[in-house]
């Protein structure tokens, strides 16, 4: 829970947005997003392609350093 999720599209479709909770977006291919996973999400692929993202967790420094 304490870190950060960040989402960036692959593959994608302009038929596919993504929702965290009242909001929705749509991800282009490319860009980074950083999502609050902690919180109800959700995605909506309206394409017949598969979506593909490459996630990446960032964990704070501070974190990091505790023992």
């Amino acid at each position: 829970m304490l870190s950060k999720r960040n989402h960036i599209p692959v593959v994608t479709s302009d038929s596919v947005f993504f929702g965290v909770g009242d909001e929705k977006v749509k991800m282009g291919t490319g860009e980074c997003w950083e999502i609050n996973n902690s919180r109800l999400h959700f995605v909506n692929n309206g394409s017949k392609i598969d979506r593909v993202h490459l996630l990446i967790d960032i964990m704070p420094n501070i974190e990091i350093g505790k023992k």
